[in-house]
């Protein structure tokens, strides 16, 4: 078996922090962002498991992007040495892209088992 993967991730944060009398605040911005590409080559055991003619190559490939944002604040109110409350929100936007696609190749035939079918003309 053959794989490969490259995978990449970005974040920041920006965060304000201060308080007005006895109430501590934090407020803030979040980014994060990945992505990642993925492909493996499986011989012989793919072949066996599927039950494939001997000389048949499986391959999976795989892509996926996540980008998420974020705000958030919280405010600490400390009415006693004893005693504090407590008050938080956040703000999560999120979004995914993802793929995935395998093949199985008969280079005795010539033809290509996909993820959408059978195609003669795959060479």
């Amino acid at each position: 078996m053959y794989a490969d993967t490259d995978y990449q991730q970005f974040s920041r944060e920006l965060r304000l922090n201060g308080s007005v009398g006895d109430v501590e605040m934090t407020s803030g911005l979040y980014y994060w962002y990945s992505d990642y590409d993925t492909h493996s080559t499986t011989y012989d055991l793919f072949e066996w498991l599927a039950g494939l003619p001997d000389g048949s190559v499986g391959t999976i490939s795989q892509h996926g992007e996540t980008e998420s944002h974020a705000a958030f604040t919280s405010a600490d109110w400390a009415v006693t040495d004893k005693i504090t409350l407590e008050r938080g929100r956040a703000l999560h936007l999120r979004g995914k892209n993802a793929g995935a696609g395998w093949a199985a190749i008969f280079p005795s035939r010539r033809y290509a088992v996909a993820a959408t079918g059978i195609c003669s003309a795959c060479r």
